[in-house]
Formats: C-alpha cells, sequence, structure tokens
C-alpha cells in the first residue's frame, strides 16, 4: 500500500451529488418546518404500494385491475391532505396536467424535462433509488413473471409514478425562483457523464480498500475452515458413521444439522448445492394465500391444495376429481416437513 492509500483511510472524499427535480424546487423558506418534499413524496408512493401490493391483510382490498400507475393517479387526485403537509394547498391544480396512462406519463415527463439523452439512464436509476424498497419489489415481480414466461409492468409503473411528482411539482410552481432551479438542473445533468466519472476515480481508493479485506478475510476463513475440515475428520475416525444425512446448503438447515450432530457422534450431516423437494406453490385449505415452496430463484411448476372428500368417494374404483386432488393432503404434509 502506498502512503496515499494509508491517508485516504482518514479522508472523506468530495462527492459531487446530482440533484433531482423535486430536490431543486424544494426552496420554500418554511420548508424546514414541515416535511420535505422528498419526504413527503417518498411517503405518499410509500402508502400507496402498500394498499396496492398487499395481500390477505387488509379487510378491503381495492382495486388493481388498470395498474399501479392509474391506482396511484387516482388515490393522489382524491388525497387532500398531501398538499398541506408539502406546503402546496394548491396542488390539486397541479394534478390535472396528470396524464391518464402510464406511457403517456412517461412522454409527458421526459418532454418536460428535457434532459440530454445520455443523462437520462443515470437520471431514471436515481429516481428509482429514492424509492429503493418498492423499486426492488417490483423488480423482483418482474423476474418472477419472467420466470413464468410472462411479462410484468410494475417497475415501469412505479418510475412513472416518481417522475411524474416531480413534473407536478414544476406545474404547481411557476415563479422565477423555480425557473432558476429548473435551469440550474439542466446545466448539472449536462455535465453528468464528467461528474460521475470523477467521483468513479474518487472512489478507487476505497475499492482497493475494499478488495485488500476481502482477500485478508478469504484467507483467515480458508485457514479456519481447513482446521475443522481436519479436527471434523479425526473425530469421525474415532466413531463409526452409522447415519449420514445430506441436507441443502440453506441457512434453515443448519438447525437441524447441529441438533443431529450434537445428539449423536455417529450421525454425520453434509451440505449439497440442491433443493431437495417439489417445485410447487400450496394453497391452503379455504384461503387464497398461495405460497411457493421451493426456493426463491426457482418458479413452481405445480399447484397444490386441500380438498375435503367425502363418504360417496371413497368407495369408487376409479379415481374421481376429488379423490385425485385429495393426494394434495399427503403433499400438505410433505409441506411441514421439509
Amino acid at each position: 500500500m502506498t502512503p496515499d492509500s494509508i491517508d485516504a483511510l482518514e479522508q472523506t472524499p468530495e462527492i459531487a451529488q446530482l440533484p433531482l427535480l423535486i430536490d431543486v424546487l424544494d426552496d420554500d423558506p418554511a420548508r424546514h418546518t414541515r416535511l420535505s418534499w422528498r419526504q413527503a413524496i417518498t411517503q405518499q408512493v410509500s402508502q400507496t404500494c402498500a394498499a396496492f401490493f398487499d395481500e390477505h391483510q387488509a379487510d378491503w382490498q381495492p382495486v388493481r385491475g388498470q395498474g399501479l400507475y392509474v391506482f396511484w393517479r387516482d388515490t393522489l387526485i382524491h388525497d387532500h391532505g398531501i398538499g398541506v403537509l408539502m406546503g402546496l394547498p394548491n396542488l390539486g391544480k397541479g394534478l390535472s396536467a396528470l396524464p391518464a396512462t402510464r406511457r403517456d406519463a412517461e412522454k409527458w415527463v421526459m418532454i418536460r424535462l428535457g434532459l440530454p439523452h445520455d443523462a437520462w439512464a443515470d437520471y431514471l436509476e436515481a429516481v428509482l433509488l429514492t424509492v429503493n424498497g418498492w423499486a426492488s419489489w417490483c423488480a423482483y415481480l418482474g423476474w418472477q413473471a419472467k420466470q413464468e414466461g410472462r411479462s410484468d409492468d410494475h417497475l415501469r409503473d412505479l418510475l412513472a409514478i416518481r417522475l411524474a411528482w416531480g413534473a407536478v411539482l414544476l406545474e404547481c410552481k411557476t415563479d422565477s425562483s423555480a425557473k432558476h432551479a429548473f435551469a440550474a438542473l439542466h446545466k448539472t445533468w449536462s455535465h453528468a457523464s464528467e461528474l460521475l466519472a470523477d467521483a468513479e476515480r474518487a472512489l478507487w481508493v476505497d475499492e482497493v480498500w475494499q478488495l485488500a479485506l476481502e482477500a485478508g478475510y478469504q484467507r483467515q476463513l480458508a485457514s479456519n475452515l481447513s482446521t475443522a475440515s481436519h479436527r471434523h475428520t479425526l473425530e469421525s475416525s474415532r466413531s463409526e458413521v452409522e447415519v449420514q444425512a445430506a441436507f441443502c446448503i440453506d441457512v434453515r438447515s443448519e438447525r437441524l444439522r447441529r441438533a443431529l450432530e450434537t445428539a449423536s457422534p455417529s450421525i454425520q450431516t453434509i451440505g449439497f448445492a440442491g433443493f431437495f423437494g417439489l417445485p410447487i406453490a400450496y394453497t391452503p385449505f379455504a384461503t387464497n394465500a398461495r405460497r411457493p415452496q421451493l426456493p426463491g430463484l426457482l418458479a413452481p411448476v405445480l399447484e397444490v391444495t386441500d380438498c375435503v372428500m367425502t363418504e360417496e368417494t371413497t368407495g369408487h374404483e376409479t379415481p374421481t376429481s376429488e379423490q385425485r386432488c385429495s393426494a394434495t393432503i399427503i403433499l400438505s404434509g410433505w409441506r411441514q416437513l421439509s
């Protein structure tokens, strides 16, 4: 390591932060007495997503048929409190400009902002990171849909929602300060590539130290594993192994493995990178609470439910649909064991 690298541990690099539209427009002198616009928007979008994606918790379920963006737009138009929280009592007038569909909203925002083409990818990513939790959930839903050969627009809807918020605020503020802030935003993002390159160079030393930390940890871990493996081999050689059980490498299995090996020195467990089970989705009796019973990286191909058999159906030689369905009760028992 060079002396500069060591000195960098005590220094904080100066990284220029690229602003978003909602941040540069929030210049009200009284903004410190209320929620910032970023906080208020994050709260409103999060509450909307929580209601839209809720399953089996709320007694009242919203109508979701037209998608997340349409649901958010309808919710926001009927929300008479968000404007007060943001210090914008006339927010309702700005909401009248909101397009009715997500596609129209995307076009409206991009034309309204007019950012350079090269800056859009970074700007859109920065916008999504302001609601990173829900963006991650929507991306997961998209990944699940792709596993099943479907498409999913939730992430695009969420991005349109977050972008539309900025454009709505721009509609609400027509004073000179808003125009200056908008011009400053354009000027800053027109040099986004240079600013991001400078930030990357400033963080190189952090990457060097991160690699050094990981390399040191790997060496220590390899040494500990080698010692533990040798000790385990010696212990196994002293007692005959009567039971050997293979488990999937999973944190949920570690408790079982430790308990078994503690119970008797003649029990040996091994880990295997695999899934021991059936690729099913299980729906408990008399509910709609469908639960995939397999690792998250896989998609279920079998649907399992519980059924009630009557006495009349048990005497048939040829299984009826209800009798075939009753086999799922056995599978649900396997679910408990897994």
